[in-house]
């Protein structure tokens, strides 16, 4: 239902409302532009749309008052995930860690220039594109921590975890996850999630050749001891039965 308003005062000045600009539409085939109030003279309503354009309107060509029902939620400054590009097919988009530039505000529409903040590429995009404000992750792992690092081998139906062990010598917060850059201790490199990261294991004890042969002795003597004492054994059971 359209409002009725007296063109003897002027209560819509400074209000966001639907005109139906006569020059561009045939009257009642448009639902008219959504414009801003600038002034009321001698019955005519100075109006400007959303592109900057004014134009007078007169009484009639005013439809209804627009509802402010949205608010601006994001700041210039602030690090927020966007969707910058949407898949019809799939029904899904992708998304960038940008800087809010600058914001413009016409009725219930707040409309953002992003800039990425690795590539700096910018975007103009709605406040509907805009998912959050994100921040920076704090990692809990310094530079030259030594930790254990979680690795599964094996299939999928029979596997064993094991634990690395490796320093860490770079990490990368993000404002979605940490990783960080370790180096094993038998020298190979490698790039893990936070979530792997666990107490060092007990580092096993590399042998000598001479240590590993010394072992092999011991054990062939304890073995030759052993089964001498049995020898005896059987012998000492056969001389009682005779």
């Amino acid at each position: 239902m359209s409002t009725t308003f007296s063109s003897n005062q002027s209560p819509l000045v400074g209000k966001y409302m639907y005109v139906d600009p006569l020059e561009f539409f045939p009257r009642g085939e448009s639902c008219g532009y959504e414009c801003y109030c600038i002034s009321f003279n001698n019955n005519i309503y100075t109006v400007r749309n959303k592109w900057g354009k004014e134009f007078n309107a007169t009484i009639g060509q005013i439809k209804r008052v627009i509802d402010i029902t949205e608010r601006q939620k994001f700041s210039v400054g602030d690090i927020v995930e966007a969707k910058v590009e949407y898949y019809q097919k799939e029904g899904d988009w992708r998304t960038e860690y940008c800087q809010v530039v600058s914001v413009k505000n016409f009725a219930n529409d707040y409309d953002y220039v992003l800039k990425n903040v690795q590539t700096g590429q910018t975007y103009n995009l709605s406040q509907q594109s805009i998912i959050k404000i994100v921040h920076m992750l704090q990692n809990k792992y310094q530079v030259g921590a030594y930790v254990g690092v979680t690795h599964v081998i094996g299939p999928q139906w029979d596997y064993e975890k094991i634990i690395k062990n490796a320093t860490i010598v770079k990490v990368n917060p993000w404002y979605n996850r940490v990783t960080y850059e370790i180096k094993y201790d038998n020298g190979e490199v490698g790039t893990i999630l936070e979530d792997r990261i666990v107490a060092p294991g007990v580092p096993k004890v590399q042998k000598t050749p001479d240590q590993i042969k010394s072992e092999q002795t011991e054990f062939l003597r304890s073995e030759e001891q052993r089964l001498l004492q049995q020898l005896e054994m059987v012998r000492a059971a056969r001389a009682r039965v005779q």
